[in-house]
């Protein structure tokens, strides 16, 4: 096997008092498709903060290799409302350094999100909102789509297109996917590992042999 993209070793990480994170030793390959799941406080959002640098490692327990490139998705674009008024190709265009109308066309087909270019993006569902921040998201071309409970209050018919979506990212484009959810129907059947997380590595292992999860 290859040289992981992502090392953690030893990572133990606390806010004041109190550990978050005990231990956390894992392995991630480039392509990955990973779920993050285990009980609400069990430390899945710090351990992908800290993957970031969102929080700081001050004991360089993350070794990340040089020029990996990561989109990400925090869960208060999933749970909150977006009250600026902007069109979709807006928000999309003004994310790129410098404006590639090639690349801008392939995300809104990738994402199929055509339809969508001319709307304002508080008028949009969940599910619509979700693919224009994949969109945003792919913009910088990540190795990695980090996506923290992506599937909050998205009705079912576009919770189906979003990990629909999200396989097509892994499977055609390459791009490794790590989520948390507790959406544990779609993520048994949609990724490739499942890391359970409860200030520990609880368990590693694929979905066949994970059995069930709460």
């Amino acid at each position: 096997m290859s040289q992981p993209l992502i090392c953690i070793k030893n990572l133990s990480f606390g806010y004041n008092a109190s550990l978050a994170l005990d231990r956390i030793n894992l392995d991630i390959q480039a392509g990955e498709y990973i779920g993050i799941v285990g009980a609400n406080g069990g430390g899945k959002t710090t351990l992908i903060k800290l993957i970031l640098g969102i929080i700081r490692d001050s004991k360089r327990a993350i070794t990340i290799q040089k020029d990996t490139k990561f989109g990400y998705i925090p869960q208060r674009l999933s749970s909150t409302g977006i009250d600026f008024p902007a069109q979709v190709g807006e928000i999309l265009k003004n994310s790129f350094k410098k404006f590639d109308q090639n690349q801008y066309q392939e995300l809104l087909k990738l994402c199929q999100i055509e339809d969508l270019e001319h709307r304002l993006i508080t008028e949009l569902s969940g599910g619509q909102r979700q693919k224009v921040f994949i969109a945003k998201s792919l913009i910088s071309s990540p190795d990695f789509l980090i996506l923290d409970e992506p599937t909050t209050g998205i009705d079912p018919k576009y919770r189906t297109k979003f990990w629909t979506l999200l396989k097509k990212l892994n499977q055609e484009q390459g791009i490794g996917i790590i989520i948390i959810s507790h959406d544990s129907h779609e993520i048994l059947a949609n990724a490739n590992r499942l890391i359970l997380i409860d200030q520990t590595v609880k368990k590693d292992s694929s979905p066949a042999v994970f059995g069930h999860f709460h």
